[in-house]
């Protein structure tokens, strides 16, 4: 036990700074919806700007798009993810790794009731650099939303042994392995008949009731 425990204080001091998630992914396609923010965007990086671990591309837009509500369901699709991670020798980093995500009304406060769905990212792992991806998925974003404001929220688990030891690392958007996960806004507006239809209805009121102000103002 005593040999174990210092085998391990030995493993943490030789290079848990270097050891990680050093990118993620997440991959979009448009299916009913046309809107949306398409292709492979990086959902954070350890560093500040993207590509810095020989993965070019541009970063997680801030909105994925604004959808418009039309007689059919909305389709928009996360179709797959990337997670890529280095170890130091010690780590030894085990598949499969995970993409988590899910999608909130801006501004929920009790977050606890939308549960995060799950994408399994495969590789071969290691205590070198590593990739575990998943691709050719059709997790609908729009799935029952309604007209507002949503909240796309991300992250990446990699699991790894560490002198024998399970654990596992959490990506976020700074790339540090705790702290806030990525997140993008989704807008859903009502088609422009509804609005049409809205504007409408307002005038009808509004006229009824100067119509009524005009019936019961007292003679001069």
């Amino acid at each position: 036990m005593r040999a174990a425990l210092l085998l391990l204080s030995c493993a943490l001091a030789g290079g848990i700074q270097a050891a990680g998630i050093t990118d993620s992914f997440g991959t979009f396609a448009n299916g009913t919806s046309t809107t949306g923010a398409v292709g492979t965007y990086h959902l954070g990086t350890a560093g500040t700007t993207p590509g810095q671990y020989g993965q070019p591309g541009p970063l997680l837009p801030a909105t994925l798009g604004t959808f418009n509500i039309g007689q059919g369901a909305l389709t928009y699709f996360l179709t797959g993810g990337q997670a890529n991670t280095q170890g130091d020798g010690n780590y030894n980093f085990t598949t499969p790794a995970t993409l988590f995500y899910r999608v909130y009304p801006s501004g929920a406060t009790n977050l606890s009731i939308y549960a995060y769905s799950a994408i399994t990212l495969t590789g071969t792992g290691g205590t070198a650099a590593s990739a575990f991806a998943a691709a050719g998925q059709t997790r609908n974003l729009l799935q029952g939303v309604v007209n507002g404001t949503y909240v796309f929220d991300a992250y990446v688990n990699a699991p790894y042994t560490l002198a024998g030891f399970p654990g596992s690392f959490d990506s976020n958007s700074a790339g540090a392995s705790t702290g806030p996960h990525y997140t993008a806004s989704i807008v859903v507006v009502p088609e422009p008949s509804t609005y049409a239809a809205g504007a409408l209805l307002a005038g009808t009121v509004l006229w009824n009731f100067r119509g009524r102000l005009r019936r019961t103002a007292p003679a001069a």
